[in-house]
């Protein structure tokens, strides 16, 4: 029976998450405290994953306002992460900068996952779109994001990183060649993966591995989903022959 249960892991996630929210709440300029990622998309490993925030304030009057409020904010949450310690990144906005952020970077949306409202008033999280070659390329600022990372935590033998940051780049691949259309979770990225990768006893290790949060012995699939990444890369390199050589690719990070 697999020891990992996320629903009730990320239930106790969220617990953790409200504490932090009605602390962070008290700012007059806070409007809404939303968790995004595992804990939004009930995939969390208790005291692996990470509680990642993001505030919606109102317009601040002045600058002198807003760097006064926003300092105030940081000071807080440095103390709530020695408090909480897998609280992770908190990304802070107005509504309007948040739109234009996906707007102009659609990758980030997708990369988010999903949205999950712990406090406040409710708030439509906008969709990214991937209407243009420049919208659409701008997903590889995803997948080299997450390759750049990947040798870090092979050297360290880190089996549930790399498997998220190979699902990150399994994302991109789904996203950019049309056959994923929406901000997903990566237990549906790894199910899309099965129906696109070669069905080998790796691949159903790896997939038992994730269903347990990886609590056990799995780092001898390490070499084999580094092989993976590698024949990602050349599956991507048909998809966006192009841009990966740098003869069109205008996206901005």
């Amino acid at each position: 029976m697999p020891l990992w249960i996320p629903r009730l892991e990320t239930q106790l996630y969220r617990v953790f998450a409200w504490v932090a929210a009605r602390q962070l709440s008290t700012f007059a300029s806070v409007e809404s405290v939303y968790v995004r990622r595992s804990v939004a998309c009930d995939e969390v490993v208790f005291g692996h994953s990470d509680i990642d925030f993001h505030l919606l304030v109102r317009p601040y009057a002045s600058l002198e306002h807003e760097a006064h409020e926003l300092l105030a904010l940081a000071s807080r949450y440095a103390r709530l992460k020695r408090l909480i310690p897998f609280i992770g990144d908190c990304n802070v906005s107005t509504r309007a900068e948040l739109a234009h952020w996906y707007r102009e970077r659609p990758y980030t949306r997708y990369r988010d996952r999903a949205w999950r409202k712990i406090y406040g008033e409710d708030w439509e999280s906008p969709e990214g779109t991937l209407d243009s070659d420049e919208k659409r390329d701008s997903l590889l600022w995803w997948f080299f994001w997450a390759w750049e990372r990947l040798p870090g935590f092979f050297r360290r033998g880190d089996i549930r990183i790399c498997c998220n940051l190979f699902l990150d780049m399994v994302n991109v691949y789904g996203l950019y060649s049309g056959a994923l259309k929406a901000p997903t979770s990566r237990s549906d990225v790894l199910r899309y993966w099965q129906t696109v990768g070669v069905l080998s006893k790796e691949l159903d290790a790896l997939v038992r591995g994730f269903s347990s949060g990886f609590r056990g012995n799995y780092q001898m699939l390490l070499p084999w989903l580094y092989r993976e990444s590698l024949k990602l890369g050349e599956m991507l390199a048909t998809q966006a022959p192009h841009t990966l050589e740098g003869e069109r690719c205008v996206a901005e990070m």
